[in-house]
């Protein structure tokens, strides 16, 4: 009597395991595209900030002063220089010639059909035709404003406002979203910080504080995304859905 028998899947089985293994893969592989993601976009934005900072801290060390509107490049405006006011370039010609000492820009230009959103979708920019910077890390800067003279709002301790820069920390590609790949910086007279930060903030508020819609960017689906550049470099997370207690806040480099 033959006692050996012939191990193998039946023919319903064959059918059913790669159902099994596709429920599976459907349920996780999504999760493991976006902490990936996430994991991306967070070093291109510690990279993006480090490339901006350290630009701006040369501005300071080549003119020999500690505040940047002492500097060439910002004695250099006849006006204040706004990215939507000026598509050709020609009211911050010279402050943008000035740049091209400190940073590697690949080239500036208007960009045609061009929109990102809040985090929450509650709100599209629409840049087209913007004058805007390529850098040759990938960084763009979308928007950006270079005030002639100081803009007083101050808390006393950021001292006082010299501008914004917006940067798409993958250029053109997707998805163009606050806190994403979109980050929000302010310039101060030292240098360039990210909104949301505790301190050198001029709008007195954290990306913890909830009692301040415009920079908070702590738990919950319906913040906008403003204040979350802080928050990334701070933390490293860009998962805003939990809540993230660091140590110390953001101080700058």
């Amino acid at each position: 009597m033959n006692t050996n028998k012939i191990l193998a899947f039946t023919l319903a089985e064959i059918f059913i395991t790669p159902g099994v293994i596709g429920v599976v893969a459907s349920i996780t592989l999504p999760t493991f595209i976006k902490k990936y993601q996430y994991k991306q976009w967070t070093e291109q934005l510690r990279k993006s900030y480090s490339t901006l900072d350290q630009g701006f801290k040369k501005m300071l060390a080549d003119d020999e002063v500690y505040d940047l509107s002492d500097t060439e490049a910002f004695k250099s405006l006849g006006k204040n220089c706004f990215a939507f006011y000026d598509p050709e370039g020609t009211v911050c010609k010279n402050f943008l010639i000035n740049m091209k000492s400190y940073f590697k820009i690949v080239d500036i230009k208007k960009i045609p059909n061009y929109k990102y959103t809040l985090l929450n979708d509650d709100k599209e920019y629409n840049n087209t035709n913007y004058n805007a910077i390529f850098l040759s890390d990938g960084t763009l800067i979308t928007d950006y404003i270079f005030y002639k003279s100081p803009d007083k709002r101050s808390n006393g301790e950021y001292g006082y406002y010299l501008g914004r820069i917006i940067i798409d920390i993958n250029g053109l590609k997707r998805p163009n979203k606050f806190g994403r790949d979109i980050f929000e910086f302010e310039m101060g007279p030292d240098g360039i910080y990210p909104r949301g930060a505790a301190i050198r903030n001029y709008r007195k508020g954290s990306w913890r504080d909830t009692s301040n819609s415009s920079a908070v960017c702590e738990l919950g689906r319906g913040i906008s995304g403003y204040g979350c550049a802080a928050r990334v470099l701070e933390t490293g997370n860009m998962d805003y859905t939990i809540r993230v207690n660091p140590n110390n806040f953001y101080t700058g480099s």
